[in-house]
């Protein structure tokens, strides 16, 4: 395994990785120092910004430029409304901070707060101001994202919680123990399952949590109880490991408990030990997982819906509240076909969020969830708004922090086609047509590992990603109903790929390749950005056998090869799973280079936008794709691999649990889950890594690797979205349910 940590993306007209590969003590170092500045300033503003009387004055000088600006645009000076905006935003943020403390980057954010909402925002500014609410408007003036921790914590205890009650319901029970002890051949299945269950639960990510300390080591005294309790020789191993882990306190592992059960049982297992036994042991097994789920909370048990019905979970759109009524309806009606059979499908759940209702600039996850009776840390509650939310726009008008945020507890997704009204018409036939049409849909599924010849990111791709995710579902028996293929990677040229999405195309097409990535201080290359950026480089590039290393359009997949190729390219009923630098998506600035931007203004982008690709997918009429996964900005490396393989044996945890997180995901749409619902397993994993990374963020000597791997990770994790509507699912796996 390489030393240095690599991102799938490549400039194109360099033929060169758009952020160079870097060791993780380099990476370490920049992200722990750029997050200790980032608080130190804010803990400044915070506390200079909660005296309200001292804001009292700029209140009033708030107040004297707005009045001298409209005295201005009366007497005929004429200025053009950008040139304004960004004025506005310099002088309020020189008036609420100080000159000294203004930044180019966050004026700029402001100024596009402005544009898009300027009353609103200006209001919440003085508000802000006249409470005293330090916090609140340094997070305004300073675009800080809000912070969500008492969300992400309560996501994680509230799906381990589901997670623990579901495995004690399937695999627990009395009528199972009895099964196993009357039928020694089930008994290697049954283990498979609960090694797997367990190793899907974020442990590791509660033990962070301070409430919910010796998470572990406490109920481990329950188990080794009820083990002891046998009186079995054949148990004695066990209970002996198990007091050995516990000993250790704190320092227990997850993946190492999980590991030391799945040995011993599975050798019970194999050994034929006595049938009464197995009820001994199951019983155990469920006392533990009880007192586990009670030191996870103190609360009665979750009561949930089930994500695979509509009429139960809900469904909801949400468009812009500043988006133009004219458009708004113009697109509303081209959707119709969508929004008539989900309305019909989620019954009363149905929800239409648009004008005042829809999502308001600057507005919070938790702000718009407020506005309608549910909060962020709680689960979704259809009563209030339904678990399925589909945005409509782009990043401009319902920015991606507010889409992260908002997934952490729904299933979100998002349709934009800008202008294009025919591409909403197109796509929301494609998705009713799906679901409605009566012939047998496909049943494939294909892993596409880009390797260019000496080239490490993608040869770590193809494989520590594409090649343990296709053998993995193998094992686990999907053929029996689904055709699995994987392309070998010296055969992952352009030319394939369109083959793989023509007519005999598959349901289910999981990519991993480098996106394309432009320069956007580089005016050719800002022209090509938003068409091109995030395109799929395919094993064509020479890469460095090339003297010259530029990416040509034969290397390479593009929404426009997709549109000019729509008569042959067939994508109907399918669902795209893109790894792969920008694939889905583009923000201003990205998370590497956040403080860079905040201090000179210099961003990534001339505006955030959604990947043409994707676009081009869904909208092919009569032919398009029902979703496209993919990632908004870098897709690292470390989000698929880390520093120790560890975990259970023959189970999902036996994959690193990067990939395992990509495993699940796709074993659930295999299984009939809707498309949001099977990432609920990113948005857990991006709940548990960001609560690991807070102690490591705050330690004056963080472990380089361990730093390195988790904030990567965690970016990666909260990175994936999905373009199109998060209710779609497989055909074939509806057929077989």
């Amino acid at each position: 395994m390489s030393e240095l940590l690599y991102f799938n993306g490549i400039n194109p007209t360099t033929g060169s990785y758009g952020l160079p590969p870097m060791t993780p003590e380099e990476l370490s170092q920049k992200v722990w120092q750029d997050d200790l500045d980032a608080y130190q300033r804010m803990q400044a503003l915070e506390e200079k910004l909660g005296r309200a009387a001292i804001n009292a004055p700029k209140v009033l000088d708030i107040v004297t430029l707005l009045v001298e600006a409209s005295v201005e645009m009366v007497r005929g000076r004429s200025i053009p409304p950008d040139e304004w905006f960004d004025e506005l935003a310099r002088r309020l943020s020189e008036i609420v901070l100080g000159e000294g403390e203004v930044q180019p980057g966050s004026v700029r954010e402001l100024a596009d707060r402005l544009r898009r909402d300027p009353v609103s925002t200006v209001k919440q500014i003085v508000e802000r101001l006249s409470q005293g609410a330090g916090r609140e408007l340094a997070e305004l003036l300073l675009s800080g994202a809000p912070d969500n921790r008492a969300e992400l914590k309560e996501k994680l205890k509230d799906a381990t919680q589901r997670q623990i009650a579901a495995l004690q319901k399937e695999q627990l029970d009395a009528d199972v123990a009895r099964a196993l002890a009357q039928t020694p051949a089930r008994r290697s299945d049954w283990l498979a399952a609960v090694t797997q269950a367990l190793g899907q639960m974020e442990i590791e990510g509660l033990k962070a949590l301070t409430e919910v300390r010796g998470v572990i080591s406490e109920p481990l005294d329950v188990l080794i109880q009820a083990l002891s309790g046998l009186e079995s020789d054949a148990v004695a191993p066990l209970v002996g490991q198990l007091r050995a882990l516990r000993s250790r306190g704190e320092r227990t592992r997850w993946p190492g408990l999980v590991d030391t059960l799945h040995e011993h049982l599975l050798h019970l297992a194999t050994e034929g030990e006595e049938d009464t036994l197995w009820e001994g042991v199951v019983g155990a097994l469920h006392r533990w997982l009880g007192a586990l789920r009670q030191k996870v909370s103190h609360l009665a048990p979750v009561e949930w819906v089930n994500p695979t019905r509509l009429e139960e979970a809900g469904w909801g759109v949400i468009f812009p509240a500043g988006m133009e009524a004219g458009r708004q309806a113009a697109i509303q009606e081209r959707l119709a076909p969508l929004l008539a059979l989900r309305q019909a499908q989620a019954g009363e759940y149905f929800r239409l969020y648009k004008g005042a209702e829809g999502y308001r600039a600057g507005e919070s996850a938790n702000g718009f969830l407020g506005r309608h009776g549910a909060r962020a840390s709680d689960p979704a509650d259809p009563e209030n708004v339904p678990y399925y939310l589909l945005l409509v726009g782009g990043p401009e008008g319902i920015p991606f922090e507010f889409q992260y945020q908002l997934d952490v507890q729904y299933a979100v997704g998002r349709i934009d086609f800008g202008a294009d009204l025919e591409a909403y018409a197109n796509y929301a036939h494609n998705v009713a047509a799906a679901e409605q049409e009566e012939a047998a849909p496909s049943s494939r599924v294909t892993f596409f590992g880009v390797r260019n010849r000496d080239d490490e990111a993608t040869e770590l791709s193809a494989r520590y990603l594409i090649s343990p995710l296709y053998e993995h579902l193998r094992a686990q028996g999907f053929e029996t109903d689904w055709q699995l293929e994987r392309v070998a990677p010296e055969e992952a040229t352009k030319q394939r790929l369109l083959t793989v999405l023509q007519d005999d195309h598959p349901a289910l097409l999981f990519v991993a390749s480098h996106g394309l990535e432009f320069d956007v201080a580089d005016p050719e290359q800002r022209a090509r950005q938003e068409r091109e950026q995030g395109a799929l480089l395919c094993g064509d590039w020479p890469s460095s056998g090339d003297a010259e290393r530029k990416v040509r359009p034969e290397h390479y997949l593009s929404g426009q090869d997709v549109r000019e190729r729509g008569a042959a390219i067939n994508l109907q009923g399918s669902i795209l799973f893109l790894f792969a630098c920008y694939g889905a998506g583009t923000p201003l600035y990205d998370e590497y280079y956040k403080q860079r931007f905040k201090r000179t203004g210099q961003a990534i982008a001339e505006r955030p936008f959604i990947a043409d690709l994707p676009k081009a997918m869904l909208s092919l009429s009569e032919r398009g794709a029902l979703a496209v996964v993919g990632h908004v900005e870098r897709a690292w490396g470390t989000s698929f691999m880390g520093k120790k393989e560890g975990g259970p044996r023959a189970s999902k945890a036996k994959l690193n649990p990067h990939v395992a997180v990509f495993d699940s995901a796709l074993e659930r749409l295999l299984k009939g889950h809707p498309v949001g619902s099977a990432m609920d397993y990113f948005d857990l994993r991006y709940a548990a890594l960001a609560t690991e990374l807070v102690p490591l963020m705050e330690a004056n000597t963080p472990d380089k690797y361990e730093l390195a791997e988790k904030w990567t990770a965690h970016n990666d994790a909260r990175g994936y979205v999905v373009i199109g509507d998060p209710a779609v699912r497989l055909r074939a796996a509806q057929v077989s349910e």
